[in-house]
């Protein structure tokens, strides 16, 4: 798997105390960070360059 694809999927799968998935770039109960709009863009950037 690409590092880039697995950076990105390591950053959204943060996950708290509890095993709820967390942003960790906002504050608590804080809207989708830069951070976590740049990880999605990369995973989806990615799956559509995969080849079938």
């Amino acid at each position: 798997m690409d590092q880039d694809l697995v950076e990105a999927l390591e950053f959204l799968l943060g996950r708290d105390d509890d095993g709820a998935l967390f942003d960790r770039e906002t504050p608590e109960g804080g809207y989708r960070s830069q951070g976590l709009e740049n990880a999605l863009k990369t995973i989806r950037r990615k799956l559509r360059a995969r080849p079938d």
